[in-house]
């Protein structure tokens, strides 16, 4: 059995790091719809009377469907790159109440998103124009774990921040 030193294993993380999100582009705003909406998915659908809604804000509620729309910018340099979209759907509390969500891409489903599946790569095909359009069908949980949920995403976005930063610190998970 192979045992690693604490100090090797943060010298791997370190070397590994840098090779799991390369670059970011974040996606600040969606056009959001609470309820079930036919065709939503589909790129030419007009959301133009949806709401604005800005990552981070809270959405939800006790066994709500809601939609969500974004037009993405495909940058010239990601062409030729190996392209995943990173979706914290929320809330995320740890099982009673987490968010699932169907992602589609240009109007065809793509992979469900949700606490254990943020990551959907992209086919290479989806590249080659200048945007594509995500539309993510979601469902939310119980209501009586919304306040924990928003608090456990908001660490969990806080951790994210560090580990990407390298600050990150595994005792961080059991600090309040």
């Amino acid at each position: 059995m192979l045992f690693f030193a604490e100090e090797k294993i943060d010298r791997l993380l370190w070397e590994i790091k840098p090779t799991i999100h390369r670059m970011t582009y974040p996606i600040p705003r969606f056009k959001f719809y609470e309820g079930d909406c036919f065709g939503a998915e589909h790129p030419q659908f007009d959301d133009s009377w949806w709401a604005d809604f800005n990552v981070g804000e809270c959405w939800g509620g006790y066994d709500v469907t809601a939609w969500f729309r974004a037009t993405v910018p495909i940058p010239d340099d990601l062409r030729d790159k190996k392209v995943a979209l990173r979706l914290l759907v929320g809330p995320r509390d740890g099982g009673a109440s987490t968010a699932e969500t169907m992602l589609y891409v240009n109007g065809e489903p793509l992979q469900a998103i949700d606490v254990w599946h943020e990551e959907a790569w992209l086919p290479p095909e989806h590249l080659n124009g200048d945007q594509i359009q995500i539309a993510l069908k979601a469902w939310s949980g119980d209501p009586a774990n919304l306040g924990a949920g928003q608090q456990a995403y908001a660490k969990r976005a806080r951790l994210n921040g560090l580990a990407r930063s390298g600050d990150y610190k595994p005792e961080m998970e059991s600090a309040a």
